[in-house]
């Protein structure tokens, strides 16, 4: 990577190399990377993190970046290209990072939003109910994020805990100002109040060419409507890495429980997938 240094020990580099606690390989949906998957139904998705800046010396320094995500399912169908739903992640995160010894550490905040919407003449895959998450789960937040990493020689574990507070739930915390948040909610197309999640991933031989993997993910979708159904999320993960200087391809088997994702958030299935990741460094 590309880097100028304004003076020694400390450094601001445009483009730098990946924070040391963020992994691609996360089980999350919410990962910003290349993916394709089949099981049964299609789904595909395009995103990535453009670090903008980072500030600071080698063991301690802050990055800020920005990341994005297309998501495409479909609800129904199980032709070869996913057509019918889709979803979008975006945001805007900043991180303060430490290393110590074979431990890395890192705390942060992020900004983001999601949206879901029907493609082309594909309408909404179920009937709704008075249960359901609306919106598809979509919503503007602001995430709490905290992240630890270990390396071995012969393995490497990160742990990652996120907790999405959103606008109606920040708005709501406050009692007499809950009728507001659920107005404000509404209008900002908010389907939930807090969606805390947990990532783990340990990586077996993180120096080979090929890297086998364990990565799980799971969280809760806590939801605006008192009358709606609390979500919830489990996906494991179970892939071979292969990190190049052009990001990390990644093909993997994935087994996923619960609640779905835009639209299919109040969908409950088990699902066997087969797929390729690729994560743009």
């Amino acid at each position: 990577m590309l880097a100028a240094c304004s003076a020694p020990g400390a450094t601001t580099r445009w483009l730098p190399p990946p924070p040391p606690t963020v992994d691609l390989a996360r089980a999350s949906r919410d990962t910003p990377a290349f993916e394709l998957a089949y099981g049964p139904r299609p789904q595909a998705s395009l995103g990535g993190r453009l670090p903008l800046v980072q500030r600071g010396a080698r063991s301690t320094y802050a990055v800020v970046d920005v990341h994005a995500l297309g998501a495409f399912e479909n609800a129904s169908t199980f032709v070869a290209m996913p057509l019918e739903l889709f979803r979008a992640v975006y945001g805007v995160s900043g991180r303060w990072l430490w290393r110590d010894g074979r431990d890395s550490f890192a705390l942060g905040l992020d900004w983001g939003r999601e949206q879901a919407r029907t493609l082309g003449q594909a309408v909404l895959p179920d009937r709704p109910a008075a249960s359901d998450i609306a919106f598809g789960g979509g919503g503007t937040w602001l995430a709490l994020l905290a992240e630890w990493q270990h390396r071995a020689p012969r393995w490497q574990l990160t742990v990652m805990l996120e907790d999405r507070l959103h606008l109606a739930g920040l708005i709501g915390m406050w009692p007499k100002a809950q009728v507001v948040g659920d107005v404000l909610g509404g209008m900002a197309g908010d389907g939930l109040r807090q969606a805390p999640n947990l990532d783990v991933v340990v990586r077996a031989r993180p120096a080979a060419a090929w890297q086998p993997l364990l990565a799980a993910h799971a969280d809760l979708q806590v939801p605006a409507d008192e009358f709606a159904r609390l979500g919830w999320c489990v996906r494991a993960l179970v892939a071979a890495a292969h990190p190049s200087q052009h990001g990390e391809t990644m093909p993997f088997v994935s087994f996923d429980a619960g609640n779905g994702k835009g639209y299919l958030i109040n969908r409950r299935e088990v699902r066997l997938s087969v797929g390729v990741r690729h994560g743009f460094f």
